[in-house]
């Protein structure tokens, strides 16, 4: 049974008696017991820790349904064994946190009013990145503006204890509670949107915050950003949650929150060229051998092209490469890459920017990184060895229905653990990631795996230089898991 299935089910009742059988018990649910023994209560903490730590929010949310499902066929739960019922609430909390983007929003208004502190744990930096995809589910700029002021209205309200000290007012230390620090905050800096000196100010000159530890200043800090955003209506380019792409004097730029982001034309023109001069260069390096595997084949280079004559496969990619360089998504990733590509690439920093990207569903930063990675030549020795992969992918590999192709073994794990940067298993953990994680299209997350591959085959590493290709027989970009002599991994 996969990792996730064993304690997802096991906080299901219902799937716990299906899926289990239950034997002579007429499909009725396991007893009480069975949840709460001290080894499931272990396991399922290990569970929702790795869902937090890798902020795995579509687990998260059903976690948190078996959860509500297991105090509903066991409400006796709560008074018989409240020790273990605290634990197991405390876990839901967790789940939801997770998840909330998920949500719907009286839950979301729920963990803002009760949890927020909780929500800034999880999230840190990208707090405001996770908010505004909650809100962003709400098609209607009205209904979002009502939204965003439920969730001020309950956060300014909101009696949860962020600190251990509290602000001092008049010579009174008053309560930690979100309320007591917002009302403080906007003693000193006003009310309305905080003017960016006086918000500086105060949250880093403030005796009040000066005195707290680094994460409680960090959570009085989130805390005041979103009550400064909060407000913003959606109708203002200030408060608008989504991102716009248009040209200003002839340049591609980005509008984000008010904020105007120039996407370099000459480096973006410059990269798409040099990126077309390698595919060809390529195309003409393995001419001679695609030519005469075709002859073996009986295939001729006219019948390849007969359907569309005027289109050479190699065309036909290079027009897939420019279709994909013209994605939103792609011009971030270029601008992120060809910025940091100009000086020295500190591949520890790539690799922490690979697994944070991730994290904030930033494809940008996912790709960007991993290019760079590959561009400093440290895809075996950074990404292939580092512990956050390993400790991640073997979890994944532990499901039983895992999507994407790996090395058919007997113990797939093991193997894993033996060789963990193996061109096969870093292909199906990337595709992984840009599939499933970030809900890439297939045709958009091979393109950015042939980038990937370049810029290895540029480092030096060999082994990595067709984890995707365009193949000049078809025309068309594929996996190397999809060739008939896949490499076998060391």
């Amino acid at each position: 049974m996969r990792m996730a299935d064993e304690v997802s089910n096991t906080y299901t009742p219902r799937s716990v008696s299906e899926t289990e059988g239950m034997a002579g018990n007429g499909g009725a649910p396991p007893p009480l017991s069975f949840f709460i023994s001290a080894a499931m209560m272990e396991q399922t903490m290990q569970y929702v820790n790795h869902l937090r730590e890798f902020r795995m929010m579509e687990e998260a949310r059903d976690q948190a349904r078996g959860f509500e499902d297991l105090f509903a066929t066991y409400p006796e739960v709560r008074l018989e064994h409240p020790d273990e019922y605290r634990i197991l609430n405390s876990l839901l909390w967790v789940c939801k946190a997770v998840c909330f983007p998920l949500l719907d929003e009286k839950e979301i208004i729920e963990l803002m009013r009760t949890r927020v502190g909780l929500m800034i744990d999880i999230y840190q930096k990208d707090l405001w990145d996770a908010v505004r995809g909650a809100v962003l589910k709400i098609y209607s700029y009205t209904e979002r503006d009502k939204f965003k002021d439920d969730l001020l209205g309950v956060l300014i309200h909101s009696q949860e204890r962020i600190t251990t000290q509290g602000p001092v007012s008049g010579g009174k230390e008053m309560a930690p509670t979100v309320e007591n620090w917002i009302k403080n905050y906007t003693a000193a800096v006003g009310t309305g949107y905080a003017d960016a000196l006086k918000r500086s100010e105060y949250l880093t000159r403030n005796q009040n915050i000066i005195r707290l530890p680094e994460h409680e200043k960090i959570r009085v800090r989130l805390v005041m950003m979103l009550r400064d955003k909060l407000p913003l209506s959606s109708y203002s380019l200030e408060g608008l949650e989504e991102t716009i792409s248009l040209t200003k004097n002839g340049k591609p730029i980005m509008l984000r929150e008010g904020r105007e982001e120039e996407i370099p034309q000459a480096e973006y023109e410059e990269y798409k060229r040099l990126t077309a001069m390698a595919m060809n260069a390529i195309e003409e390096e393995f001419k001679p051998v695609r030519e005469q595997a075709m002859k073996k084949s009986g295939i001729t280079v006219e019948e390849t092209i007969a359907e569309e004559p005027d289109v050479s496969p190699s065309e036909k990619l290079l027009r897939r490469y420019e279709q994909w360089t013209q994605e939103e998504t792609m011009h971030a990733a270029l601008k992120y890459f060809d910025e940091r590509a100009k000086s020295s690439i500190d591949s520890s920093a790539m690799l922490q920017q690979f697994f944070e990207g991730i994290n904030r569903r930033n494809i940008a930063q996912v790709v960007g990184a991993a290019w760079l990675l590959a561009r400093a030549g440290d895809v075996r020795a950074g990404l292939g060895q580092a512990d956050r992969y390993i400790k991640y992918f073997e979890h994944y590999l532990r499901k039983s229905d895992s999507q994407f192709h790996v090395p058919d073994t007997n113990d797939q794990v093991r193997d894993f653990l033996k060789g963990p940067a193996a061109p096969l298993f870093l292909l199906a953990f990337l595709k992984h990631v840009l599939m499933e994680r970030l809900k890439m299209n297939e045709e958009t997350a091979k393109l950015s795996v042939v980038m990937l591959s370049n810029e290895c085959r540029k480092a030096g590493e060999m082994e990595y230089a067709k984890l995707a290709y365009g193949d000049l027989k078809t025309g068309e970009f594929k996996w190397m898991d999809e060739t008939e002599n896949t490499p076998n991994t060391p």
